[in-house]
């Protein structure tokens, strides 16, 4: 994403080629884009030393090469005091997640991504960057896990061998 002049473009890899995915010479700078299941498209930009975070809609629904309306920005909320914005992610709660990189912080939407809490969600982390979130399994699942590895791993015994006489003798005295 290259936002120096305001546009945001995207590459296009079948045409081998750079589009504009966003021109309306956006002040400040962008940082970076996440895209909702709804449709949404939700960018993190710096103005005048303080974070924001904006959302628009595709120009064409569901076409992305279409790039984004930009009379569709809507304010999502800036957070933080001072800082950079720089990553942002839809979490596994579905919320945005984003980070003020020069104050340590990372902030968190309201359920329906329409706003910022007023507090930070984390705080005192040394220049937070991008952000990912990692499936953690539950305690129940790691313990069937275990369980499963250790029958796999333990030593089977051989089979109980019966041996059937076919043609029984009677007993000698």
């Amino acid at each position: 994403m290259d936002s120096s002049d305001g546009d945001i473009f995207a590459y296009n890899f079948s045409t081998a080629s750079w589009s504009t995915f966003l021109s309306s010479s956006l002040p400040g700078d962008a940082s970076q884009l996440e895209f909702h299941t709804d449709g949404r498209v939700f960018l993190s930009r710096t103005i005048s030393n303080q974070p924001r975070i904006y959302s628009y809609t595709l120009n064409t629904p569901g076409d992305y090469s279409s790039g984004l309306n930009p009379s569709s920005q809507t304010l999502i909320g800036s957070y933080g005091s001072t800082g950079t914005a720089t990553g942002i992610r839809i979490g596994p709660d579905g919320r945005l997640y984003a980070n003020a990189f020069n104050s340590g912080e990372i902030w968190r939407s309201n359920p329906t991504i329409t706003a910022m809490e007023s507090s930070p969600f984390l705080s005192g982390i040394n220049s937070p960057g991008s952000l990912f979130f990692a499936p953690i399994p539950e305690p129940s699942s790691a313990l069937l896990l275990s369980l499963l590895l250790a029958t796999l791993l333990l030593p089977r015994r051989k089979p109980l061998k019966i041996r059937t006489n076919p043609s029984p003798q009677p007993p000698q005295n």
